[in-house]
């Protein structure tokens, strides 16, 4: 995980839940993927409860979601800095 904050980078975490063996073990995935979310002031988690494994194979409009919303704020962000 990176150790310095990645500023206003429009950042989407997916985090699969399903296969962590217990309680603890989902409260400290959570709390990683929380902490890697909000190394970005535009960052946020898509918590997958049930979901075990291969997100993208199984759950493909998430990624792709996810994806979109990352362009778009991309985008929106450099029309802002007056980058065509």
């Amino acid at each position: 995980m990176p150790n310095r904050p990645l500023g206003d980078l429009p950042l989407v975490v997916i985090g699969a839940f399903g296969y962590r063996p217990d309680a603890a073990d989902r409260a400290d995935w959570r709390a990683r993927q929380t902490a890697l979310a909000a190394l970005s002031t535009k960052g946020r988690l898509v918590v997958l409860e049930q979901q075990k494994h291969f997100v993208p194979l199984l759950e493909p409009n998430i990624v792709v979601d996810a994806i979109r919303e990352v362009i778009e704020a991309a985008r929106a962000s450099s029309t802002t800095l007056g980058v065509p």
